[in-house]
């Protein structure tokens, strides 16, 4: 809570003063009641204080950017590179989002949601996951990425048609 200083003018109205403090509530005070506290005044030199609520500063949750998300990809080896690059490029948008390795490798995984690419993440997920602490035990980004590639990576035969197709 904060209280708030008066002073009355020439013609009775009240106007508050600049010096608004900060007021806790100490137990065994009424609600009406006010305690105001120096934190240097009980604190031992090297304690940790407490910060002055007129200091503190509410930064603002990141946001997600409103862009097509990438699509769910089900398996098939030839949509595998464009899965990536949407992904890639989605969380590159969201950079102040997707910030760490964890949280791209799972962004990634939560879009693989149909076909071979739900049976591959589960033993992914499987083969990571500890049971006893509930730890995951990721790879890096880029060994993921790799992973990824080697399991998805499109056949010959996809990848002459696709050639083919481009050429049209």
């Amino acid at each position: 809570t904060f209280s708030a200083n008066y002073d009355t003018d020439d013609s009775g109205e009240r106007t508050p003063t600049s010096d608004v403090q900060p007021t806790t509530q100490t137990p065994g005070l009424s609600s009406g009641e006010e305690y105001f506290t120096d934190a240097s005044e009980n604190s031992e030199p090297n304690e940790p204080q407490m910060v002055d609520q007129q200091m503190m500063i509410d930064t603002p949750k990141t946001r997600e950017l409103s862009l097509s998300k990438p699509t769910p990809f089900n398996g098939e080896r030839f949509k595998s590179k464009k899965f990536l690059q949407e992904c890639i490029l989605y969380m590159g948008i969201n950079k102040d989002v997707y910030d760490t390795e964890p949280k791209r490798i799972a962004f990634i995984l939560s879009y693989m949601q149909e076909g071979n690419a739900v049976v591959w993440k589960q033993q992914f997920v499987q083969n990571k996951l500890n049971l006893d602490t509930g730890d995951i035990d990721l790879p890096t980004y880029k060994e993921f990425i790799d992973e990824f590639q080697k399991a998805f990576k499109p056949e010959e035969e996809d990848i002459d048609a696709l050639d083919k197709l481009n050429m049209l």
